[in-house]
């Protein structure tokens, strides 16, 4: 349970072009839907970021891919 803190910390944000306003709700459960849990928010109109820890960013970018997501 308690782990020393990971070399590799801080966060940041993954942007990503939508053709359309979707709901908040509705992209988190698409996304929980292929097992990514990440905080999600709209900073411009049609602009979705997803905030990633340093750590899991090759695993989140792997999920994406494998799903088509770009």
């Amino acid at each position: 349970f308690f782990q020393p803190p990971s070399a590799n910390q801080g966060f940041y944000y993954l942007h990503f072009y939508t053709r359309t306003y979707m709901p908040i709700g509705q992209v988190r459960h698409y996304l929980c839907s292929i097992n990514i849990n990440n905080d999600i928010y709209y900073p411009e109109k049609n602009i979705l970021a997803l905030l990633i820890h340093n750590d899991f960013t090759e695993e989140l970018k792997f999920q994406l891919d494998q799903h088509s997501i770009t």
